[in-house]
């Protein structure tokens, strides 16, 4: 029912189709960074039925809805019809924009990786033995890291494919999801071209990258040591001086529903801040 559902819209939006495809242009990269068997065309298809979908479901929910609540059909259908096309709208939006953000969440797992597993890779790198067969041996070994499962791809385009280590890696740096990667491995492309010393190459990529990262842990316990003077003075001092006082001229003159106020305050505000600082803090970490 589905299949023939997006068969209908090929056939019958081929136009729209077009005109998505214009205005997404990078959806074909992504897709194949992502090794996606679906195309661009089938995931254009799938938001366009998508907000058939929803804007049916929506149309129904709330003119149902409005309806009983004002007792006006002509309004709750209008508003119905308008808050259907907002809301399904945005829902095919985001699920063209889905992939891209699939990448992007991938791109990011693989650089914070990069800090720990990059060193650990070039402690595998030798000058004396084949570089596919270093990558071979750094795969087996630790399967758990995402650039263990990139550079699989090279070992397996080098002894299944029948493909020189060159060209493999010129390939997986056209769908490597990370730049940064990306830009390691075009480096180690060209120190294979030019017959420089692998193993000196990647050792100074792995003391940049542990640079980087001992960098980033000293900007990122200044940025966290100021939001914690911030929170200490600004939320946990300010509160305790609220209650103080509020206490106090409550003694002086009767303040209506202090101790719900006080209450909210103390269980309700005081937790929420602190997760909200606990979630601010974690996006500082390297």
């Amino acid at each position: 029912m589905i299949i023939e559902a997006k068969q209908f819209i090929k056939q019958n939006f081929s136009p729209f189709i077009k005109f998505l495809d214009e205005m997404f242009p990078n959806t074909k990269i992504v897709l194949t960074k992502l090794k996606s068997s679906k195309t661009a065309e089938e995931l254009y298809a799938e938001s366009i039925l998508l907000f058939f979908i929803s804007f049916s479901f929506f149309v129904i929910f709330l003119t149902t809805l409005l309806s009983a609540i004002t007792l006006n059909q002509a309004f709750a259908l209008l508003s119905s019809l308008f808050s259907a096309f907002i809301f399904s709208f945005l829902i095919s939006f985001i699920y063209i924009l889905s992939p891209s953000i699939q990448l992007k969440s991938r791109a990011s797992k693989i650089e914070k990786e990069l800090y720990f597993s990059l060193p650990i890779f070039s402690s595998f790198i030798s000058d004396k033995t084949p570089l596919h067969i270093s990558i071979k041996q750094f795969c087996e070994t630790n399967k758990e890291y995402l650039l263990a499962q990139e550079l699989e791809e090279i070992n397996k385009m080098v002894e299944l494919g029948g493909v020189d280590l060159i060209t493999a890696i010129n390939r997986k740096i056209l769908v490597s999801p990370s730049e940064k990667l990306a830009n390691i491995l075009t480096g180690l492309a060209s120190i294979l071209k030019g017959g420089g010393s692998v193993s000196e190459y990647m050792k100074i990529k792995s003391d940049e990258i542990i640079n980087e990262y001992r960098q980033k842990i000293r900007e990122s316990g200044r940025k966290i040591g100021l939001f914690f003077q911030i929170y200490i003075i600004a939320f946990v001092i300010g509160i305790l001086l609220f209650l103080i006082l509020t206490s106090v001229f409550s003694l002086i003159s009767p303040i209506p529903n202090l101790l719900l106020i006080q209450f909210f305050i103390v269980c309700i505000a005081i937790p929420l801040l602190s997760i909200m600082m606990v979630i601010l803090v974690k996006s500082f970490l390297p």
